[in-house]
């Protein structure tokens, strides 16, 4: 037990020496000019396919209304809702579900800074602020993730978005963040602990186990390693891509890294809800050396974007660029899994909706 704990410790630690490696060897390639003061005036921008999106998803909606099952909203609910809905079979509607709700927020920041540009006006800061802070009180099932995600990336917009205001901005984001971080710890400790009585180191401690790869976690990870081979490349690729439409019927069936994981975390059973950490997932993939492969590659990745972001001059495109910097920035609290299958099923559709605005405004 002591020696996995000791591994797990040393992988966290090479992880986080590779990262600044990393950072170091790239910073100059993405960060050779002071982009801050290269920002490009964000202008607001026309949203036809955006607003059909969303006109495509209330007739979803009218045709599965139980789909609403999946959401509560924080500041009336009592305990959390299943993720899972009752009569609806076909993920991919719960999937345009909350693309649009996205959709939804950045079209009406659309409108609102629309107005803006045409006569600056504090009002117009803070019916951003509300039109953020509403969107983001819908939860989908037990997942801090969807609120808090939405939450950091309509905030962070509207800091690009309102120059003069940045300092009041700032001192607001930061309230807002932690009232919905506190608010929404406390509904998922009722709804899953029943809220049973506990210290608050217990209860941190916990919390930091369950959305981070803590030791405990990634102690798993290793322990794992005696039932799962590595470098099998076609069980690489299938796990990888096994949440990807299409993609996953390529590989055809092998033993995941993902359910063997589950299967240690909690010494059998039926349960298989446990995010595998994405520094165990490169341990059981390639080996100890080999290990942070993944993590390098996403914070790579993470530069690239947020050079794209302070090089925007779109409102939706530094939105959506936002949304997918920060849910590879978390990688912590993620797997290259559940990140490769975020970019194919759900970043995409937004590029293809700018994709279409932009082609429909040149012509």
């Amino acid at each position: 037990m002591e020696h996995t704990q000791f591994l797990a410790v040393n992988l966290m630690v090479y992880e986080m020496i590779i990262m600044f490696i990393i950072f170091a060897l790239f910073h100059k390639k993405f960060y050779k000019e002071n982009l801050a003061k290269r920002e490009r005036k964000i202008t607001s921008n026309s949203n036809i396919f955006g607003w059909v999106f969303i006109a495509l998803s209330l007739i979803i909606l009218y045709l599965n209304p139980t789909i609403l099952t999946r959401y509560s909203f924080v500041w009336l609910a009592s305990e959390l809702k299943s993720k899972d809905v009752e009569g609806v079979s076909v993920s991919f509607f719960l999937t345009i579900i909350q693309l649009s709700h996205l959709i939804l927020t950045v079209s009406i920041l659309n409108i609102i800074y629309r107005f803006y540009e045409k006569k600056p006006h504090f009002i117009f800061v803070i019916l951003s602020i509300f039109v953020v802070a509403i969107s983001s009180s819908f939860i989908v099932g037990t997942s801090r993730f969807s609120i808090i995600l939405p939450l950091v990336t309509g905030l962070y917009t509207i800091l690009k978005l309102y120059k003069p205001y940045r300092k009041l901005l700032g001192f607001l984001s930061i309230a807002l963040s932690f009232i919905f971080i506190a608010v929404s710890t406390s509904l998922k400790r009722k709804t899953i602990t029943g809220d049973v009585g506990s210290s608050t180191f217990e209860n941190l401690n916990t919390d930091l186990q369950l959305y981070f790869s803590g030791v405990a976690n990634v102690a798993h990870s290793v322990n794992t390693r005696l039932i799962y081979e590595p470098f099998n490349v076609m069980a690489i690729l299938s796990d990888l891509f096994r949440s990807v439409i299409y993609l996953n019927s390529l590989f055809g069936q092998h033993v995941s890294a993902l359910m063997q994981y589950n299967v240690s975390f909690y010494g059998g059973g039926p349960s298989r809800d446990q995010i595998l950490p994405m520094i165990g997932q490169g341990y059981l993939y390639f080996g100890f050396i080999l290990a942070p492969i993944l993590t390098a590659l996403t914070i790579i990745i993470v530069m690239y974007l947020d050079k794209k972001i302070m090089k925007s001059s779109s409102l939706f495109t530094i939105y959506i660029i936002t949304y997918l910097c920060l849910k590879f920035a978390l990688f912590n609290m993620a797997n290259a899994t559940i990140q490769i299958s975020f970019f194919t099923n759900f970043f995409l559709i937004l590029l293809i909706i700018e994709w279409l605005n932009k082609t429909i405004k040149t012509r």
